[in-house]
């Protein structure tokens, strides 16, 4: 026994709290927050919604699924499997589940914080969705991009010189 009206106009002023989707505009980027939680099945989706999401080119920054003790080989084999399904996504698996694989095409994998930073240095276009579980401190990541000075070159081609 809702009104419509009143559940439309809550709705449409909804907003998607920090690190669960929430959407940054920042550096000729648009980032994708999602750093706050991951399961199997969030990640997966993530990947088909970025693949939607308007803009390129496209990245997708992925950090551990935690509480999974046990089944490591076989989640993170889906992951990778859904990475090198996505030709047109640019990914950089940052965690120690990732170690077992190797890099590929349009797969990057990294195992350190430095190596992370690293990769995200050259991105300076696009749209970057980033996702881990909280305890992977991804919002660092975030944060990281939003905050970047652009370099000189990078300002006069206007965002151009993307990885």
């Amino acid at each position: 026994d809702m009104d419509g009206e009143a559940v439309i106009k809550s709705a449409g002023s909804y907003t998607v709290p920090v690190g669960r989707g929430s959407l940054i505009k920042a550096n000729g980027l648009t980032i994708i927050d999602d750093a706050y939680n991951a399961s199997l099945e969030s990640v997966l989706m993530a990947v088909d919604s970025l693949m939607l999401a308007p803009g390129n080119p496209k990245y997708a920054l992925l950090g551990d699924i935690k509480e999974i003790e046990g089944y490591e080989r076989q989640i993170y084999s889906q992951v990778v499997e859904k990475a090198k399904s996505s030709p047109e996504i640019n990914f950089i698996l940052s965690g120690s589940g990732y170690q077992a694989f190797n890099s590929s095409a349009n797969i990057k994998i990294v195992s350190t914080h430095e190596q992370t930073i690293a990769e995200l240095e050259g991105i300076n276009s696009g749209v970057i969705m980033i996702k881990a579980s909280h305890s992977c401190d991804f919002d660092r990541y975030v944060e990281y991009i939003t905050n970047k000075p652009r370099s000189a070159q990078d300002k006069l081609s206007g965002g151009k010189n993307a990885i």
